[in-house]
């Protein structure tokens, strides 16, 4: 959950297999007084990595580590039978520092 009244925006950066970049930028928007929960939409591989970025109100940039994952379920067969709270449909295979 984020705190109330943050400023949030989305940005997806992908790469794909032969190295072509395409950054997306959602709507930013603000946590309303019940908190908020960011998603996205259906994954439609098997192997991500992400990162996440935070930039502090005097415009330092933060970045957590680089998670690889691999989806262990797809999208169709969550639909077909969603796993139940606390199960995850992806494993983690390597968690390494970010070089900016």
């Amino acid at each position: 959950m984020q705190p109330k009244g943050d400023k949030v925006q989305v940005v997806t950066n992908v790469v794909t297999e032969d190295g072509t970049e395409q950054e997306t930028f959602g709507e930013e928007f603000v946590i309303e007084k019940d908190g908020g929960e960011i998603t996205e939409l259906p994954l439609s591989g098997k192997k991500y990595q992400y990162v996440f970025a935070a930039t502090d109100i005097f415009g330092n940039t933060f970045y957590s580590d680089m998670a690889t994952f691999e989806m262990i379920m797809s999208y169709d067969e969550l639909l077909k039978n969603p796993l139940p709270d606390g199960k995850c449909a992806a494993k983690v295979t390597k968690l390494e520092p970010y070089d900016q």
